[in-house]
């Protein structure tokens, strides 16, 4: 994955991402302490330049702690440095998360910048949850990433230590780069933002994925008795990413399209016979776009109200006239999609959060593109987001809780089909048995 870590100078976190083999790069004003690949550069301008897939930010903390109230707060003479970052680093935010694929990561102290930050999940964490004998707060805002499960925990260690190694950050010694020494991130957290947040299954699907949610909406067990199941991409499905990046790239303007794509070590040639089975698509999403329409293409969308257990990538979605427009390519040659099923539901609830669409009667249209099934390449049904509302409280949430308490309950149906559990399942088994006997009770 494409990872930029903004305002960092020491290359931490993005070592700890290069050792897992991403394409990791550190961005700051200044020059990188230790060399690697460095953008010395304006972190917003980073972000606009160039794709990114994660990014992670360390904005200046100075004026944002809390800890800074007696010299940055309300009625102080410095409060003006508060007002101007806390705009600044929201603005960083926005721009973060309107940008990247996968998710944004935002590190501060306890800091009052944490509520203004749109769709934030906020976690603190400490040095001593990740191998190291510390005491430090810091503060994680989320957007599309998990919380940060710790590795090692040391706390009793920790707290045999004497209070000047236990607090070794807070009292460094006044010096020169005092700040800059107490902000680089602790080796055990990196690593943990690089082994959790950079697993092959966070560029994928969730758990309770939009693409599986047939499957778990009706079997609590295709969840919670599959989570060290390994779920290895099949050639159709790898070939269909490919086909996606063909079409992104198609409706960003490249004019030069590569002659070939690879996708988890397969290779994928860029056929003409794959750009013309992609030319529904391209040309319905370029019928959306104008002036004044919000789109998003190929973007990680977590969906609202849902314990943080449902997110996806949405491949176009567009908000324009008032009007959402969801629309998700097949490019596989296997059964036709209902334009109403549950994962693009999912992903118009997961749109109208990232607008902030909040109009109960707004028209949603969701639309299925599958160029190669033969028929009618593109359809669409509409609903309105109030129903989808409706239908999230009503049918998706009793699911969800029960898949969050570990429920194991089985149950088979035309589901089971895709799941990866099927020469286990003891449902599964029953209902082929007894469709079984009742086809031999039938011969003479």
């Amino acid at each position: 994955m494409r990872v930029l870590v903004g305002c960092e100078e020491s290359g931490v976190v993005r070592d700890a991402f290069r050792a897992r083999g991403h394409m990791a790069w550190s961005c700051d004003l200044v020059p990188a302490r230790n060399g690697g690949p460095h953008l010395q550069m304006d972190v917003k301008q980073a972000i606009r330049d160039y794709d990114w897939d994660i990014i992670i930010l360390h904005p200046d903390c100075t004026a944002l702690a809390v800890s800074g109230s007696f010299y940055y707060g309300t009625n102080k003479p410095n409060n003006f440095k508060r007002v101007e970052a806390v705009e600044w680093t929201t603005d960083l935010w926005n721009m973060a998360c309107a940008k990247a694929r996968v998710g944004v990561a935002l590190e501060n102290p306890l800091s009052v910048v944490f509520q203004h930050l749109a769709h934030a999940d906020v976690q603190m964490i400490h040095p001593w949850q990740f191998g190291h004998p510390e005491k430090k707060a810091t503060g994680l805002a989320l957007y599309s990433l998990p919380r940060l499960a710790e590795t090692a925990n040391v706390y009793r260690e920790m707290q045999i230590l004497p209070k000047h190694l236990r607090e070794r950050n807070r009292i460094i010694s006044p010096s020169k780069n005092r700040k800059r020494d107490r902000s680089v991130t602790y080796s055990g957290i990196a690593a943990a933002f690089a082994a959790q947040w950079g697993l092959p299954t966070m560029s994928a699907h969730a758990a309770c994925s939009p693409s599986s949610a047939n499957m778990w909406l009706a079997c609590p067990a295709s969840v919670t008795l599959t989570k060290d199941v390994p779920r290895p991409s099949s050639r159709y499905a790898k070939e269909g990413t490919a086909a996606h990046q063909v079409a992104e790239m198609t409706l960003k303007g490249d004019i030069f399209l590569p002659d070939k794509i690879t996708v988890e070590g397969d290779e994928y040639i860029v056929s003409p016979g794959m750009c013309r089975a992609l030319n529904p698509y391209v040309t319905h999403v370029q019928s959306l776009m104008g002036p004044y329409t919000e789109m998003v293409l190929e973007k990680r969308i977590k969906v609202p109200n849902t314990f943080n257990m449902v997110w996806g990538t949405l491949d176009c979605g567009a908000f324009t006239k008032g009007e959402l427009h969801v629309v998700d390519l097949k490019f596989g040659k296997g059964v036709a999609v209902d334009p109403a099923s549950p994962q693009l539901r999912f992903y118009a609830l997961g749109l109208a959060d990232l607008l902030e669409v909040t109009i109960p009667d707004a028209v949603v249209h969701l639309t299925i593109c599958q160029p190669r099934i033969g028929g009618e390449a593109i359809r669409t049904r509409a609903t309105t987001l109030g129903e989808l509302w409706q239908w999230l409280d009503f049918e998706v949430d009793p699911a969800l809780r029960k898949i969050k308490a570990g429920d194991t309950t089985e149950n088979a149906g035309a589901h089971c089909r895709w799941c990866v559990r099927q020469t286990e399942c003891k449902a599964f088994a029953a209902k082929h048995q007894t469709h079984a006997s009742a086809v031999f009770d039938d011969l003479p």
